[in-house]
């Protein structure tokens, strides 16, 4: 597995982002045009308002899928205080070779302990299980993720700002071996 860094084609959120505003020039046209007398042309008018509303809403309802994930997020503030507690399993999805340069304390690599995950996990499938890797843009952790929801764990977070956001928090990393 490889680091992930770059992305490959428009984010979802920007496209998302330049539907809804062709979508709110269109309505702004359209209520500028409310002071015409209503005609057939009007009702016709009318109907393809209605089809660029709803095309809105399904474009805002998109915004929010992506957003929601499958996964919840969890803040590095939130993710220090788990781990202070002891009460956190941490998997690095960001290949081995990122691992041993630098890591959040106590990170699984999730390269190599995949094939024995159901060894290295806990016990108690509710118990806190965190993946990451690279940074806000970076989709690699969805594979540790994933697993651990396989194996029957409910409680598994994302921790979207990934090893780039920890380190630009100022947060201390590990060297693996």
């Amino acid at each position: 597995m490889e680091e992930c860094t770059a992305s490959i084609g428009f984010h979802p959120i920007v496209l998302t982002l330049l539907i809804l505003h062709i979508l709110a020039l269109d309505v702004l046209e359209f209520y500028g045009n409310l002071r015409v007398k209503l005609t057939h042309d009007n009702c016709n008018q009318n109907n393809s308002f209605m089809k660029k509303l709803l095309a809105l809403c399904a474009a805002v309802c998109l915004t929010a899928t992506v957003y929601a994930g499958e996964f919840q997020d969890i803040t590095i503030k939130e993710l220090k205080s788990e781990i202070a507690a002891k009460k956190v399993t941490l998997l690095d999805a960001n290949g081995t070779e990122s691992w041993q340069n630098g890591h959040i304390p106590g990170a699984l690599n999730f390269e190599t302990t995949e094939s024995k995950l159901t060894s290295v996990l806990p016990k108690d499938k509710s118990a806190l299980i965190v993946a990451y890797c690279g940074n806000p843009k970076c989709t690699a952790y969805q594979a540790a993720a994933k697993a651990a929801k396989k194996l029957g764990y409910t409680n598994i977070k994302h921790l979207s700002a990934g090893i780039a956001g920890w380190k630009d928090a100022g947060e201390k990393t590990e060297k693996g071996s």
